[in-house]
């Protein structure tokens, strides 16, 4: 979170999805034994999307990630709100249809305030370079707007 913050102000930021939600809070100094059962207590990681998305420094679009098990469309929209984000690229996992970690396509959506768009079946490359179309669009038509 500290080096993201670091690197503002910026025009955009593409937040990757969190890779863990909570972390240990007090790890043990020594193994844990195998005796049966673990004593750990979790606490919530700092929330970085949210972080940048409230940041005094905003960048002016904020894109992020939503790998859902379901309800895909509707926890996406509602966590672009919570997020604060301009734009959620939204995924279902865990979908024997649609497996997603370690193959080459994926099937997401584009979620913004007025948009709901889904692309199936691209190749991540191709998932890669519609996020890059979508941000230029928003840049373009911003500026558009500016001008008139």
């Amino acid at each position: 979170r500290d080096a993201v913050e670091n690197s503002l102000p910026a025009n955009i930021a593409i937040c990757a999805a969190a890779v863990a939600d909570y972390c240990v809070e007090k790890p043990d100094q020594q193994q844990q034994k195998s005796n049966g059962g673990l004593d750990i207590q979790l606490t919530e990681k700092p929330d970085i999307l949210h972080t940048i998305a409230q940041h005094k420094n905003r960048p002016d679009f904020v894109v992020g990630f939503a790998a859902e098990t379901e309800h895909v469309v509707k926890y996406a929209k509602e966590k672009r709100l919570k997020k604060s984000c301009d734009a959620i690229v939204a995924n279902k996992v865990g979908d024997a249809d649609n497996p997603v970690f370690g193959t080459d396509t994926n099937s997401v959506y584009w979620i913004t305030q007025t948009e709901e768009e889904y692309y199936n079946s691209l190749s991540k490359s191709d998932v890669a370079d519609m996020i890059t179309n979508k941000v230029i669009d928003h840049f373009n038509v911003e500026q558009k707007e500016n001008v008139a």
